[in-house]
């Protein structure tokens, strides 16, 4: 099955080259569109430890994979930032021992006051563009999203499944398991007697059939 890893820094394309020669992992949108471009069945897109990076290379990812829609996202350890926004582009599981990190986007800026004040609207801006992806995956409201941005919450896995960012805790009971009924359903153990039941049934009828068929090969009956 094709994989996308989401490993170190999320990065500008441009920047892959330098990365790759320090030795140093990280992502870039590219990195996904050849896997993409090259898939047509169900893309598993694996979080390992990713600190987030550039918030335009994140989007470009993020809508990406909302794009090609037939992806499953696991989150190994760590989805911090951009790359929180990137874990909600699709069906999704989070290991038990891992964390989910969102805030608001930082910058660096120089200059006059004027320069400041740009710096400053721009920064809200951006934030406001990136918790749209939260509100998409949740149904948060947008003052919900960006409180919780502005909190900087580092989420345990459990937490991030509760807010509605990602879907399940890896290794817990299967939803498909879960019952919505009227009346009480037959207990698992009583399911799997019955069916040892009549798996030692279906032996027997072929061992009997066994012997009828040896019995007539020597015309004894």
């Amino acid at each position: 099955m094709p994989k996308i890893d989401i490993k170190g820094h999320i990065i500008p394309n441009e920047y892959k080259a330098a990365y790759d020669f320090y030795g140093m992992e990280a992502t870039c949108p590219n990195d996904v569109k050849k896997v993409l471009e090259q898939s047509t069945g169900l893309v598993d897109v694996d979080i390992t430890t990713s600190y987030g990076g550039n918030i335009f290379a994140g989007s470009d990812i993020y809508t990406m994979l909302r794009g090609y829609k037939n992806i499953y996202i696991r989150v190994f350890s760590l989805a911090a930032s951009a790359t929180s926004i990137i874990a909600t582009a699709g069906p999704s599981e989070i290991s038990p021992t891992a964390m989910f990190f969102a805030h608001l986007v930082e910058g660096g800026e120089e200059g006059n006051y004027h320069a400041m004040d740009k710096a400053s609207g721009m920064l809200k801006s951006a934030s406001e563009a990136l918790a749209t992806a939260y509100m998409e995956k949740t149904g948060m409201s947008k003052e919900e999203a960006l409180g919780l941005m502005e909190k900087e919450s580092w989420l345990t896995a459990q937490q991030a499944v509760d807010l509605k960012l990602i879907d399940k805790v890896m290794f817990s009971q299967d939803p498909r398991n879960m019952v919505a009924a009227i009346g009480t359903p037959l207990p698992q153990a009583a399911i799997e007697k019955a069916n040892s039941i009549l798996r030692n049934q279906k032996q027997l009828e072929a061992s009997a059939a066994e012997k009828e068929k040896f019995l007539l090969m020597l015309d004894l009956i």
